[in-house]
């Protein structure tokens, strides 16, 4: 999942050129990869209803892998934007269905999560790195290969218990609660500014700091490890003398500042600065998401946690379409215009955190 979510971005360069077109006409497949997403997550607890969960687990490993296939050998816009949608159909089904895996195989669902995410960082680290070692052997699109084939194994190989859907998943969303409604814009807003760092990570990098189209990728592995690190430095961050509270107006207020400052950045800007800033940014959105969510699943009682989680990601994904396709069309989709897009989202993020903490919160959802 990770190596396949990372294939998009940092193709997208490499792409471009290889199809002889402008790279704006490619970056729609972003928004397209969180549309796909978006309807990967709402439809799998109706589907699982009528599937076996290694059936399900198998159709959407084998769409993931259709995607990326895509990405890497169809020759037009329209069909890598297709292709781009297709691969986030795959990937929203099989991120619903491995957490709910998750909490049957394992006693301890978070630890394992967590192991699962590493990997899946891991894995769109490296994805870069082995897109740049295939191009320089004049093979760019065997990483596309070798990820549809790995993809193909695991699907042959995959072996689970049936998980029985359990339906009325987002029904969490009656709500009467002023708190979760601006919980939700931030979250919202926070996705659509991160969307847009890590869809255009790979150009960022080729247009701003390496005009070298070899090392484009280079720039979603910065992006992957940004987050990493970010989340790591966060986490431990808030569990030592800062409050949970400000540690998340800090982090969001300094994703909003920095990507304020990258929008505003002039060609005559040396581009190690540009470097230096690009990373904080997405440093600072490591932990961001991690805090909305937790917020936002307190509201609700713990019978509730999981379907207002599911809620809150299905909400996310819609900024992840929304925010960089309107600013695409608003602003143009020159990576530096599409940055000052992802800072008004960042700034309303924060402000929508902010006033949050102003609201009384309560558990008032008993049962659904």
């Amino acid at each position: 999942m990770g190596a396949a979510s990372a294939s998009l971005p940092a193709t997208i360069p490499m792409r471009a050129n290889q199809l002889g077109i402008p790279l704006g006409q490619l970056m729609p497949g972003v928004p397209a990869l969180f549309f796909g997403l978006f309807l990967g997550i709402a439809f799998t607890p109706i589907i699982s209803r009528s599937l076996t969960t290694i059936n399900h687990v198998r159709i959407g490993i084998a769409m993931q892998s259709i995607g990326v296939l895509g990405i890497g050998f169809l020759d037009s816009q329209q069909l890598f934007i297709l292709s781009s949608f297709v691969l986030g159909l795959g990937f929203g089904q099989l991120e619903v269905l491995i957490t709910s895996i998750a909490r049957v195989e394992s006693e301890n669902v978070g630890n394992l999560l967590t192991r699962l995410g590493i990997y899946l960082a891991a894995a769109a680290f490296l994805t870069p790195v082995g897109i740049i070692a295939f191009d320089l052997m004049g093979a760019s699109f065997l990483i596309n290969l070798l990820i549809a084939l790995i993809s193909l194994f695991l699907l042959a190989t995959f072996q689970t218990e049936q998980i029985k859907s359990q339906g009325k998943s987002f029904l969490v969303v009656k709500i009467a609660n002023k708190k979760v409604y601006l919980l939700l814009l931030a979250t919202t807003f926070y996705v659509g500014a991160e969307t847009i760092l890590a869809g255009w990570s790979a150009v960022l990098f080729s247009e701003n700091i390496s005009q070298n189209l070899t090392s484009a990728p280079l720039g979603t592995s910065i992006f992957w490890v940004g987050m990493t690190l970010g989340r790591v430095v966060g986490t431990i961050a808030s569990s030592k003398k800062l409050s949970t509270k400000s540690a998340s107006i800090l982090w969001s207020l300094g994703l909003s500042l920095s990507l304020i400052l990258l929008s505003q950045i002039s060609e005559a800007t040396p581009r190690a600065t540009f470097l230096v800033i690009l990373v904080l940014a997405i440093f600072c959105a490591g932990p961001c998401y991690g805090f909305i969510i937790g917020f936002a699943v307190s509201q609700y009682e713990e019978a509730l946690a999981v379907k207002s989680a599911t809620m809150f990601v299905l909400i996310g994904s819609l900024g992840g379409v929304l925010i960089p396709s309107l600013s695409q069309i608003v602003l143009g989709s020159q990576s530096k215009n599409v940055l000052l897009g992802a800072a008004a989202a960042a700034v309303l993020s924060t402000a929508f955190l902010t006033m949050s903490f102003r609201e009384k919160g309560s558990t008032y959802h008993q049962s659904l």
